[in-house]
């Protein structure tokens, strides 16, 4: 149903959406407790920008929502006015970014959140991007993606660039099993409440901290660069490949790679930096 500028659903199933919506619109998930079933939300060359705090997408109550986007889409929030919590994509219960997703997602904000979920979050395909502060006010350091449950990212790519944390979960896991991730922050590039742990993909994290956890960090798999000017890696339990940790006597700017070669002089390690460390 419609009302004003607003969309509800009110039941599971697959809704699809392309072209441009009214300025300070939004789609609404109010699926009943009683209704189990999953809402999947497939948009195709989608706009739209809100100038308050609304989120563009709230999730109020649902088993479970997922997000399939193909061609190139674009959420955005202008307001520089800070909420609590408030964020381009608001999320009551557990978020899934598909497999199926074969286009690019924008996510731009003024000083709201990127992506918050009160569950857990789960990146499995498409391309991501998301960008806090995008008005360069400052006037909040909101973080890119913000959830209280397990943040997961195990295909797909995911660029960040926030004013404030980058990935995050305030309550418990970080989880990367693939995919790429890329994140320039003002803060924590990559965060966890409990443990943080990356078996796979493609990370490069660089923020004020780089990779950070209150409980441990244990790194299996993957190719990883963290950067930082305060804590490159917080609580490195335990690494199952070859890791190092450099603690250098000065100050580098962004755009200085970090290279590693073998004895015979062959490139094993190549990333570049996205600020100074």
């Amino acid at each position: 149903s419609v009302e004003g500028t607003k969309l509800f659903i009110t039941s599971n199933g697959i809704f699809e959406f392309s072209g441009a919506m009214t300025t300070d619109s939004q789609i609404i998930v109010a699926v009943p407790q009683t209704d189990a079933g999953n809402v999947e939300l497939r948009f195709d060359g989608v706009t739209m920008k809100n100038s308050d705090s609304t989120p563009c997408i709230l999730v109020e109550n649902a088993e479970k929502t997922k997000i399939t986007f193909t061609g190139e889409n674009s959420l955005s929030n202008t307001s520089d006015i800070a909420e609590d919590e408030s964020a381009v994509i608001y999320a009551k219960d557990d978020i899934t970014f598909t497999k199926n997703s074969t286009g690019t997602l924008d996510i731009t904000t003024g000083s709201q959140l990127g992506i918050f979920c009160n569950n857990d979050i789960r990146f499995n395909g498409g391309t991501i991007n998301i960008t806090t502060d995008s008005e360069n006010t400052g006037t909040n350091k909101a973080d890119a993606v913000k959830a209280k449950g397990t943040v997961s990212l195990n295909d797909g790519t995911l660029t960040i660039d926030s004013a404030g944390d980058g990935l995050k979960s305030s309550k418990d896991n970080v989880e990367i099993n693939g995919g790429t991730l890329t994140v320039k922050s003002e803060n924590d590039a990559v965060q966890a409440e409990t443990t943080l742990v990356i078996s796979g993909g493609d990370v490069t994290a660089c923020g004020d901290r780089g990779l950070r956890s209150e409980g441990t960090v244990t790194i299996s798999g993957g190719t990883v660069l963290a950067t930082a000017t305060d804590d490159q890696c917080r609580n490195l339990t335990t690494s199952d490949q070859a890791s190092i940790a450099l603690d250098l006597t000065k100050e580098w700017s962004k755009n200085n790679p970090i290279t590693l070669t073998d004895g015979s002089g062959k490139t094993v390690f190549d990333k570049n930096t996205l600020k100074k460390y």
